[in-house]
């Protein structure tokens, strides 16, 4: 992306993309210094201090009892130079091309602690490394933040410091616990029982029933002929 920025950290560790405004806010925390080497989306490399509009401009101190004396701005000395737009939120910051790190960048002061998940206190450590143990999940956002002035705060509420992206939990469906001392019931039970009584009535009727009829006639015979 041709409006995305980049800075090393005190490590020479590349972090971003970022846009101008978040550029701007971690310059104001103190993870982008004077002497950062800053990178565009299009691949062009200066020094934080070489870039317009980047840092707030100094105000001007007035000691003692004297009042400040207006003093008119010198004439304007022309120059072939193309002029530096102002630094907006909407809008890329402009570097120049020909200009190269003048020194190497100076090592961040460590001034942060982080509670791990089991309480134990962690740090101190810089700004750029809170923010790549963010990035790999080790830092989330209810973890409590202690800075060397005594402040506690959780990271949700550091200013510039992105997160992790959270996947939501899938829980995998069990199937039910499949018990072995029940038996299967059988299918066939209920055809095999009714063959059984069909049969029964078909001797019953054919052999039991005429045998009995057999037996009552020769009972009555032998009754009247008495």
């Amino acid at each position: 992306m041709a409006n995305a920025w980049y800075y090393y950290d005190e490590d020479g560790v590349k972090q971003g993309p970022f846009t101008a405004a978040e550029l701007k806010q971690h310059a104001r925390v103190g993870a982008v210094r004077s002497n950062t080497q800053i990178e565009t989306g299009d691949g062009r490399t200066s020094v934080a201090s070489k870039v317009k509009g980047l840092f707030p401009e100094p105000p001007s101190i007035f000691s003692g009892d004297f009042l400040p004396v207006t003093v008119p701005p010198p004439p304007p000395i022309p120059s072939t130079a193309e002029p530096k737009p102002v630094l907006a939120d909407d809008m890329p910051l402009p570097i120049d091309k020909t200009m190269e790190p003048e020194s190497e960048p100076l090592p961040q002061k460590a001034t942060w602690c982080y509670y791990d998940t089991a309480g134990v206190k962690q740090g101190p450590i810089t700004f750029s490394k809170l923010q790549i143990l963010a990035m790999h999940g080790v830092i989330k956002k209810d973890t409590l933040l202690e800075h060397e002035d005594g402040d506690m705060i959780p990271a949700k509420n550091a200013h510039g410091l992105s997160f992790k992206e959270e996947q939501p939990v899938q829980h995998e469906r069990q199937a039910p616990p499949h018990n072995r001392d029940v038996q299967p019931v059988p299918t066939t039970a209920p055809q095999r029982s009714m063959v059984g009584d069909i049969v029964m009535a078909l001797f019953i009727f054919f052999f039991v029933l005429p045998f009995a009829i057999g037996v009552i006639a020769i009972f009555l015979m032998t009754l009247f002929t008495l």
